[in-house]
This record gives C-alpha cells, structure tokens and sequence, in this order.
C-alpha cells in the first residue's frame, strides 16, 4: 500500500505510514498547496494511492460519484503527533489493510474507528 498524505497532516505522517510493506508520501512532495481536492483524488486513483487526510470533502465527493476508489483515511483525532498517535493508527491499518486495497472510506477518530466499503449506495 502506497499512502498520499494531504496538506492537512504533518510531513511526519510520512515516516510513520512507511511501515512493514506500505510506503507514504507527502502531497508537498508531487503537488502544490493550493491544488483542489479533486485533483488530490485524480491523482490518487491514478497512481493506486490511498488518501490520508483531516479533510471531510473526500468522503462526500466518493459519495456523490459513486467511485470504487481510492480508499482514504480521515484522520479526526485531537492529537495527530505521530509519536503519539503512532501505536494506535498502525494497528487500525494492519487490521483492516485487505479493505483498503479493495476500497474503503476510513474514520479514525479517538476511541474508535469507522469504515464504509466502496462504492457507497447511490440513492437518489
């Protein structure tokens, strides 16, 4: 697994998702700052990446398009230090790695996490 990191998240996310056989880099390291997240999102389909991101948007655009993927992360913790997030995050992925490479939208939140497997339901 190949994790994007966005904007939103510390640089450091990258050494802390860089882990077993995934790797991770930095939206700073291909993007600009100022690049919509429709772009972040093309560009991650397009490379088989795995969005990890504090922004809420990408879970309402897989919504309203109905995609299979990528698979993204929504990170709401109060404390995104990775040295002190580290432990509790790498155990959430390596649980559920098999439904992020199959596509999943993900929310870590303190306590808990929630996941909803792509595409969503349209309903209309």
């Amino acid at each position: 697994m190949t994790f994007l990191i966005d904007m939103n998240l510390p640089i450091a996310w990258r050494d802390m998702l860089s882990f077993d056989d995934c790797q991770a880099i930095h939206w700073s390291e291909v993007g600009r700052g100022n690049d919509s997240d429709e772009t972040i999102l093309s560009y991650a389909q397009a490379n088989d990446f795995i969005i990890v991101t504090q922004d809420l948007d990408f879970g309402e655009i897989l919504q309203h398009t109905g995609a299979r993927g990528p698979s993204v992360i929504q990170v709401r913790l109060e404390n995104i230090d990775p040295v002190r997030c580290k432990d509790a995050v790498l155990a959430i992925l390596r649980a559920i790695k098999k439904e992020l490479i199959e596509g999943a939208l993900v929310t870590l939140s303190p306590l808990k996490h929630r996941m909803r497997i792509l595409p969503f339901p349209q309903t209309f």
